[in-house]
């Protein structure tokens, strides 16, 4: 079994960007992917406001992302997702997945060690204001209207 991390944009067309072995390697790529596309020069506020892509994780029950759940995309018109378990891939439809979601739009270096040189990395997740309470929330839905005319960056089981 392998892993493609693809690339679709708001016109419907795909790119494969990586091919790879494992779903850590794929969760990674999906990362590099959509660093590449939001331009990983901006400041963490240009970031937030100006994201072209994202990949979505699904997280367990720690709050850690999964890696034997990967969005899968829109293939067939409908969210799907696949199920990693002792290494085969099961195709599900994303109402299946109950676990939580998050939708990630790049990283920004936060601070260098002057003396290690070592990089601090912040992550940025897609944001939206709450209608109700004006406060900023991250979006936790496939559906968010946020979400439409970007590009997405899953991955496809083969």
């Amino acid at each position: 079994m392998r892993f493609q991390v693809i690339s679709k944009d708001a016109y419907g067309q795909t790119s494969i960007l990586a091919t790879v072995a494992t779903p850590e390697e794929a969760l990674e790529k999906v990362r590099e992917g959509v660093n590449t596309e939001n331009d990983s020069q901006l400041t963490l506020d240009e970031k937030k406001a100006n994201w072209q892509a994202y990949g979505v994780e699904v997280l367990d029950k720690k709050g850690n992302v999964s890696n034997g759940i990967l969005y899968g995309g829109t293939p067939i018109g409908k969210h799907i997702f696949y199920i990693i378990k002792n290494g085969k891939a099961e195709q599900v439809n994303a109402d299946i997945i109950k676990n939580p979601l998050r939708f990630f739009i790049g990283s920004v270096v936060k601070k260098v060690d002057k003396v290690t040189r070592e990089k601090q990395i912040e992550e940025i997740f897609a944001e939206e204001i709450e209608r109700k309470t004006r406060k900023t929330v991250k979006i936790a839905s496939l559906d968010n209207q946020n979400l439409q005319d970007k590009m997405m960056v899953f991955v496809k089981v083969i």
